[in-house]
């Protein structure tokens, strides 16, 4: 019985044992942040997430700029990191499939325009400060666009940030959000 059990921690049929001889209240599941608007601005930083976090998916609304460059996710341990990363960004057209490697963030296609706008969610999983991304999306309402790579933080992860690939173009309509776990 739950009496017997020797644990600490509160004992009873909502928590369970865990390896380390504690009980513990079974995860809630994912976090949510706070959507944020597209709407103007360079860059969205999604800040404060907790220390033990191991998956963030970053959620993309229609998000559009008035330019040119890529978006780009890029993520720190207590500032935002602009190098170093392993990363291919990618899209389809109708007559062509194209891949181009950056090192400045997670690019999330090879190359947009400024009429296209970006719906899909992008994951990055963590274990210890080390971080991947997957994930893809849908360019305006015809091709697809996808994002693959990896980056070491020196320390844990507690910000990300969207932005474009040369961090000048401005957000003009859309929304991004981030969920967590």
């Amino acid at each position: 019985t739950l009496a017997k059990l020797s644990a600490t921690g509160t004992k009873n049929s909502t928590t369970f044992l865990r390896g380390d001889n504690t009980f513990a209240a079974p995860s809630g599941g994912f976090s949510s942040g706070t959507a944020a608007a597209t709407t103007s601005g360079t860059s969205i930083d999604f800040t404060g997430i907790p220390s033990g976090v191991t998956e963030i998916n970053v959620l993309f609304k229609a998000v559009s700029t008035n330019g040119g460059s890529s978006y780009s996710i890029q993520i720190g341990d207590g500032s935002i990191v602009t190098s170093g990363y392993t990363n291919i960004g990618g899209g389809m057209s109708a007559s062509s499939l194209t891949n181009t490697a950056f090192t400045n963030g997670f690019v999330l296609m090879d190359s947009t325009s400024g009429s296209w706008s970006l719906t899909g969610y992008f994951t990055l999983k963590g274990y210890g400060n080390n971080w991947f991304i997957f994930g893809g999306g849908v360019r305006t309402t015809t091709y697809p666009c996808y994002s693959f790579g990896g980056k070491t933080l020196s320390g844990t992860l507690d910000r990300v940030r969207i932005t474009t690939t040369g961090g000048s173009n401005a957000f003009d309509a859309g929304e991004v959000n981030i969920t967590y776990i």
